[in-house]
């Protein structure tokens, strides 16, 4: 895992200091003196070079990142209100290669976020039933029965958001599951 104080060091010299979200047009590695927009994924790419001496190409498909790599992408490019909201909860993530999440973590972060994550949204939709279930999944295989019956109740009542509080809180679940 990289370093995390040289990850925001790279950061903060090449990227402004934020991760940003969607496509970026930038087709190389900025520069010594340049900066540029990147998102999580191009941060992970230029700090391994930049931190280790790694040589990777730039982009968002870092390799060794193919497992937690979609999950950060699709984290990176949710809804967040700011870059610095989206930054503050990514960071901790952009030092993580598929090699360095402990074993069993995509199980552990789906638990979690059914857990965790859809009674945020189901309440908002007054679904407590669903939550309840959500909240008291005992394993995946329950966790994943009570996601598809709330996502059936939810798709019912009409969908909205809460996303800061909840892309925050699935970052901090996935660096927790990733850490192990």
């Amino acid at each position: 895992m990289l370093d995390q104080s040289c990850v925001l060091e790279v950061l903060n010299k090449y990227g402004n200091g934020v991760i940003t979200g969607g496509a970026h047009s930038r087709k190389e590695m900025p520069a010594e003196g340049e900066t540029c927009e990147m998102c999580i994924m191009e941060l992970q790419s230029l700090a391994r070079f930049v931190c280790t001496g790694e040589s990777l190409e730039w982009g968002d498909s870092p390799v060794g990142t193919d497992v937690i790599g979609s999950v950060l992408r699709a984290l990176n490019d949710a809804g967040w209100s700011s870059d610095e909201k989206r930054t503050d909860a990514l960071l901790p993530l952009a030092g993580f290669t598929d090699s360095d999440c402990a074993d069993g973590w995509i199980p552990r972060y789906v638990e979690q976020t059914v857990r965790q994550i859809l009674p945020i949204a189901l309440r908002y939709y007054g679904l407590e039933e669903e939550v309840r279930r959500c909240t008291n999944a005992a394993d995946a295989a329950d966790a994943a029965d009570a996601a598809a019956r709330a996502a059936r109740a939810a798709d019912a009542a009409d969908a909205a958001d809460a996303a800061d509080a909840t892309l925050t809180l699935s970052c901090r679940l996935l660096l927790e599951a990733v850490k192990g």
